[in-house]
């Protein structure tokens, strides 16, 4: 009977890099609503680029970016070149990441709906420079220490913060 083999990689995934300021192009994002339901994680993908370590460009960096904490979605736009900006009537911000429904333009985003929406954003294709940092990589639900088959603590990347286009 064959047996099924998969490499360490797939289930170990990829060691976490080192702590440190990584310069990333933003490819697009993978957009979820929050578990209650109240707010967007955008989940930007991003991918190094122009890192000394050639082996490292290309690779993938992801983060939440909840549209609650904006802060921090602000630090992202100015991070990739394009300060949110205020309107002056309203004293609303506004970001420049557009989420549409393809199949019902009149739609409200939701959880039903949100897989199959277009995100569309002038920050696509953009490079900026964000801080990553190693940490361990906790189970979301149970806040449980994930370890590897052989016992050994998980840690992955997240990104620290944002930084701002000079």
């Amino acid at each position: 009977m064959p047996v099924l083999t998969v490499s360490a990689e797939t289930v170990e995934g990829k060691p976490p890099k080192e702590a440190g300021i990584y310069q990333v192009q933003l490819v697009g994002f993978k957009p979820k609503m929050s578990k209650n339901g109240d707010s967007i994680n955008l989940n930007p993908q991003m991918k190094i680029v122009n890192h000394p370590v050639a082996e490292f460009n290309g690779d993938y960096v992801s983060d939440f970016l909840n549209t609650l904490f904006g802060s921090t979605v602000a630090a992202f736009h100015n991070c990739f070149g394009s300060p949110i900006s205020k309107d002056p009537v309203t004293g609303q911000y506004s970001y420049m990441i557009s989420i549409d429904d393809l199949q019902d333009p009149n739609a409200q985003i939701s959880a039903s709906n949100i897989e199959r929406c277009n995100v569309t954003s002038p920050l696509i294709g953009q490079v900026g420079a964000l801080v990553l940092e190693v940490k361990e990589d906790k189970d979301w639900n149970t806040g449980l220490v994930r370890k590897t088959p052989d016992g050994t603590i998980k840690l992955k990347n997240t990104v620290k913060q944002y930084l701002a286009r000079s």
